[in-house]
């Protein structure tokens, strides 16, 4: 394998750089698109994924003015001149397949051709003689979603979608677009006890899979759900399998055909992946099958799904992963930020991506980049990136931070050895025997990881057909010699089998009750059990990626399996920073919510900075100006540069001054005495939420994630500090007025509440220090 080139680390080729859902909801101009468009990418951003957001989406809740209308020739003439700038400036654009979400219907106009033929629907009632039962026909409320499970239905969408855009801008497959993103396709859930998911044929379907009819299976899915009855768990099984065998029939693979016909890569998530029951509950029937029929396979992270300490932190970002490891593919996608709120703060952003990079992700979708946020737009879907946010003239820093990151944990192979058995068969159980696996499933991944030990999920399918090779087990690309098996009656038998031979020719076999043997990434000393670890194997090379994900700081004695001299690579400023590494031994120091991106045998082009102590504390002698505010209280964010005379004022939150709704910029400035000139170190401490700083009159330095610490040179006597602190959208939403008004315009908009409670932790705003000069 090729060692990594410093250049590429420091411009990755642009499907590594992050994009941004760019929502399509208000009337387009083109001179308006691209400006923005060319906004992002000064930003760092060299990628997009443009998002139609059509009037017949969600009329009621989510009510929009896009036009021209989505699919109509004049929306493609948007389309051809959008890609042909992302060509231009080298950008790579995702092909969202979709008008809104779920993907599938092609926002109401499948349903359109047959309302009645293409709902979604169900059996319900009596087992004996159940009711077949369609999904209402109500377009004013919302674009109907068609049945993925009925045999036209994906063609009917390939066509009045796929084949358009092959049509419109087909020149540009395989180059400036490559990928494809289909969101949360959702067949008809089902649901134990209460209905049957269906479609016409699936009896057919059904007898062909198991060899038998598919009303037998009938009591066992519409009669109580609590049951100890082996044969009862036996037809559910037989009915889920079936189930989610259909769904890739009908829509995954059609979809991926296409693509790859027309030199494209399939991607996308589905809706629900976070928590394991919806394997039971959900619509996309079984995850690791499903994420396997993508090329490139991907998660949805919404609603503070991950979030520091407060977050439910599931492992589901390892089941996308785990399929492209298999696949032999370096591309894992992950739509994030969508509904976190207005609040959202660089810290956290940084903390959950990295959350997502050591858990194998290595390309984001960032939501959300708003065409328009005047009247209703404004009270949707948040986090608001673009020019009206204060925090936007600092993000190249994180889309850089991103795309490195990104590009180097792409690199070589994964350095797993460690397959974990996804109990899918007792979640299609139900019931306690379903809570119970979830249970385990979750607890034994948690103490993997806790133990710095990385894995990949396999289910029975892939471990039935795995082959013994000596003490390995080889399922697709990946090579494990480690097999991980949760307490279960429902493994397959092939899979039960299989297991049995593998660990008959000397693989091990690890049960819940001795994870502490399964072999690290690396070895960690003492234990951090909120340190999180992986590697990428490049042959001649190494990386390793720590995160700390706990709030406060650790300590740790790392060694490396190379003995390889070793470096810090730099996400921010893109150098490689020599560590004072002993035969890949070496101490380090994580605060909390930081992370490490360490490669060996390569050579350093600078040494790490040196350790440096306060000298000096910057308490007192401080005043603040407000410089620029952000204003919500009217049909849209106004930004108002502000001439208010400094004022003194004491370091933390600055609402005592400047007021509770003030969003926007401050300057913060102080004058101190330095007995020598020379080189120093600037640590403003707490910032909340990004800053910049100018000393003596030069060039300005910003920040955008903690540490704010900056390298300064000092002038011998009076020196003059102007510090520039942002904060966050939430200030200016957060007034009674402005939640009132969105009451009035967007009344059932289905994410205000949830958002505002969220906007509700990040309200605190300014320099908080200490700050220090430091040698």
């Amino acid at each position: 394998m090729a060692v990594v080139r410093k250049k590429d680390f420091q411009l990755p080729p642009n499907e590594f750089s992050p994009g941004y859902f760019w929502f399509l909801n208000d009337h387009l101009d083109i001179r308006r698109l691209l400006s923005q468009l060319r906004d992002m990418h000064r930003h760092g951003a060299r990628s997009v994924c443009l998002h139609p957001m059509p009037k017949d989406f969600r009329p009621v809740t989510l009510p929009t003015s896009m036009s021209p209308d989505y699919l109509t020739p004049g929306f493609f003439r948007i389309i051809r001149r959008v890609v042909a700038e992302c060509e231009k400036l080298d950008m790579n654009y995702w092909l969202y397949d979709e008008g809104g979400w779920p993907s599938g219907g092609a926002c109401g106009q499948v349903m359109r051709i047959a309302p009645e033929r293409y709902a979604r629907c169900w059996l319900t009632g009596d087992p004996a003689n159940p009711t077949r039962e369609i999904e209402p026909y109500r377009p004013e409320v919302a674009a109907p979603n068609p049945n993925l499970l009925h045999p036209e239905v994906t063609p009917q969408f390939v066509r009045l979608t796929h084949e358009r855009y092959l049509e419109a801008v087909g020149e540009h497959f395989g180059k400036t677009i490559r990928f494809t993103f289909t969101d949360e396709p959702t067949m008809p859930p089902a649901r134990l006890g209460e209905r049957i998911a269906w479609t016409d044929d699936f009896p057919a379907y059904f007898r062909r899979k198991k060899g038998y009819p598919v009303e037998e299976c009938f009591p066992a899915l519409l009669g109580p759900v609590e049951t100890n009855n082996p044969e009862i768990l036996r037809k559910r099984i037989d009915y889920y399998d079936v189930r989610s065998e259909l769904y890739l029939d009908r829509y995954l693979r059609p979809i991926r055909r296409w693509c790859r016909k027309n030199g494209l890569l399939s991607g996308g998530h589905f809706s629900g992946e976070d928590d394991p029951i919806y394997n039971l509950t959900g619509g996309f029937g079984h995850i690791l099958r499903s994420l396997r029929a993508l090329d490139v396979p991907g998660i949805d992270v919404i609603w503070r799904q991950l979030f520091p300490e407060t977050g439910k932190n599931l492992p589901f970002p390892k089941y996308a992963a785990s399929a492209a490891h298999q696949a032999g593919t370096n591309v894992v996608m992950a739509e994030v930020f969508g509904v976190y709120g207005n609040g959202l703060t660089p810290a956290e952003m940084r903390w959950v991506a990295d959350f997502l990079l050591v858990r194998g992700v290595t390309s984001f979708v960032l939501g959300v980049f708003p065409y328009s946020t005047e009247g209703p737009r404004m009270s949707e879907e948040r986090p608001h990136f673009g020019t009206m946010n204060p925090l936007w003239k600092y993000q190249t820093e994180f889309h850089q931070y991103l795309e490195r990151s990104c590009y180097l944990l792409a690199q070589g192979k994964p350095g797993i050895s460690t397959a974990f058995l996804f109990d899918i068969r007792s979640i299609w159980c139900g019931g306690e025997t379903a809570n119970q696996a979830v249970a385990a499933h979750l607890d034994m991944s948690q103490r993997l990881l806790e133990r710095q030990c990385d894995f990949d999920y396999i289910d029975d399918d892939q471990l039935a057909a795995a082959k013994i090779d000596g003490a390995t087990l080889k399922i697709g690309k990946m090579t494990y010699d480690t097999l991980v098996l949760p307490p279960s009656d429902w493994i397959a038998e092939p899979a039960r089998q299989q297991a049995a031979a593998f660990q008959a020719a000397g693989g091990r076999v690890v049960g819940e009750g001795d994870l502490d043997t399964v072999s690290p990434v690396a070895t960690i000393e003492p234990a951090c059990p909120g340190l999180r670890a992986c590697r990428r194997d490049l042959g001649k090379q190494t990386v390793y990626f720590f995160c700390n994900e706990a709030t406060t700081p650790v300590t740790a004695t790392i060694t490396l399996r190379e003995q390889d001299n070793v470096v810090l690579c730099s996400q921010t400023d893109g150098k490689f920073y020599a560590v004072p590494a002993v035969a890949g031994r070496f101490t380090w120091t994580f605060l909390g919510g930081s992370s490490a991106l360490f490669l060996t045998n390569a050579k350093a082009d600078a040494e790490l900075p040196p350790e440096t102590k306060p000298f000096l504390t910057l308490a007192d002698g401080w005043t603040l100006r407000p410089l620029l505010q952000v204003h919500a209280e009217k049909s849209d964010y106004e930004m108002i540069a502000l001439t208010t005379p400094a004022q003194p004022t004491n370091l933390g939150d600055w609402r005592q001054q400047l007021g509770d709704d003030f969003s926007g910029d401050a300057l913060y400035v102080t004058e101190f005495h330095s007995p020598t000139a020379g080189p120093a170190v600037i640590d403003l401490g707490d910032v909340r939420y990004a800053a910049s700083i100018r000393l003596n009159g030069r060039k300005p330095q910003a920040k955008f994630m903690p540490p704010f610490r900056f390298e300064v040179k000092l002038k011998r006597g009076q020196n003059r500090l102007e510090v520039t602190v942002s904060n966050t959208l939430a200030n200016c939403l957060s007034t009674p007025t402005v939640a009132e008004r969105f009451q009035v315009i967007i009344p059932k908009c289905p994410y205000e509440e949830r958002q505002r409670r969220f906007e509700k932790d990040s309200l605190e705003s300014g320099l908080f220090g200490p700050v220090t000069v430091c040698r």
